[in-house]
């Protein structure tokens, strides 16, 4: 599955085992529809987020 703000692929999350825990990505809402890759939702989705509280 690819990121659909940048375009890579959606990393996984382990356990602290080394099991893999989640690889559907995060909600990239209000940015785009779709999933993003971590490195999106804390660069761009968050903050998207943030702002629009103010």
């Amino acid at each position: 599955m690819k990121c659909v703000i940048c375009g890579y692929v959606v990393d996984k999350h382990f356990t602290s085992e080394g099991r893999v825990n989640w690889t559907k990505g995060h909600n990239a809402q209000p940015v785009k529809d779709g999933l993003c890759c971590t490195i999106c939702n804390n660069t761009v989705v968050i903050p998207a987020r943030l702002k629009l509280m103010e």
